[in-house]
């Protein structure tokens, strides 16, 4: 049995990580700097308190870890961050790592999360441990983004115009990073492509969305300065709204239409559907009342 270090283990894949690996048998623990939410999320598992910006406490995560899983939010400190991590395991005697990475992560792309991500797998590279980057596609979760225009006015809206996208669902991510990490021996393939088996357009998640939550839910595309407006008034900062924007303008290209079989050949299944990722959260779409009568 190998202990792991689940980092980001509250968050939307760290929160299924957790369990995947204990149902392989494994020891996860769960990493954060939130000890009650870690606590309400992960009930019966070692949590260990700590932050990304302060390498003592990530040294003492480290302490009898045979492996992690790093994730790490958005923010103009991720790099920073990760790489400390990775320095704190490969000083621990850390075995493996598997990095929750992004389809499209590339030193010159336009996408700043991207360029982020793939300089955070440089260094992994460098620090000799070995790893697994996991560049997951545009995750189902995104949608939920969406879900308060869907709840209050049974529109679905985004600049993303006909675009095919391969979403992938953030359960199918975790259970691969999981299967990752407890494999033996470990993979020597070092980036692995995930998506979801099949690209569906957002005018497509319209319509399953109205399957979903019985009634119409209109996809309604838009400028890009509207959904500047849109998210300024939503308190979305300026530099993540610009970040957004470049990820639909790659989106519109058409950067993620295309399928990888990696769900299924890791997990020897296909992915999930996007019809199922919206039925487990329907009701995060629908009003509270009609949660109400429904349950």
């Amino acid at each position: 049995m190998s202990t792991i270090l689940v980092a980001g283990a509250a968050g939307t894949i760290g929160r299924h990580v957790v369990p995947a690996l204990a149902h392989r048998g494994h020891r996860p623990v769960a990493f954060g700097r939130d000890s009650e939410r870690l606590a309400v999320t992960h009930p019966g598992v070692e949590c260990r308190v700590g932050d990304f910006g302060d390498p003592e406490t990530l040294r003492a995560a480290m302490a009898g870890v045979d492996g992690v899983f790093l994730l790490s939010p958005n923010t103009p400190d991720q790099v920073q961050h990760e790489c400390a991590v990775i320095d704190a395991a490969a000083a621990a005697g850390v075995r493996r790592i598997v990095k929750l990475s992004a389809r499209g992560a590339h030193e010159t792309s336009p996408v700043a999360f991207w360029q982020w991500h793939a300089a955070i797998e440089s260094h992994l590279e460098r620090s000799g441990v070995p790893y697994v980057a996991l560049r997951a596609g545009f995750s189902m979760a995104n949608v939920l983004g969406h879900a308060d225009q869907v709840r209050d006015h049974d529109i679905l809206p985004a600049p993303a115009l006909a675009a095919p996208v391969a979403m992938v669902h953030p359960a199918d991510v975790a259970e691969v990073a999981a299967h990752l990490l407890a494999t033996e021996p470990f993979p020597t393939e070092r980036v692995l492509e995930l998506t979801g088996p099949q690209a569906v357009t957002f005018a497509e998640l319209g319509e399953l969305l109205t399957d979903v939550t019985g009634r119409p839910i209109s996809y309604v595309g838009g400028t890009d300065d509207q959904v500047r407006q849109s998210l300024g008034e939503r308190g979305v900062p300026g530099f993540v709204t610009d970040q957004i924007l470049a990820i639909f303008d790659q989106l519109r290209a058409g950067a993620q239409s295309s399928t990888t079989p990696t769900v299924t050949d890791v997990l020897g299944r296909p992915g999930r559907p996007v019809r199922d990722f919206l039925a487990e959260n329907a009701a995060a779409f629908n009003p509270a009342r009609q949660n109400r009568s429904a349950s």
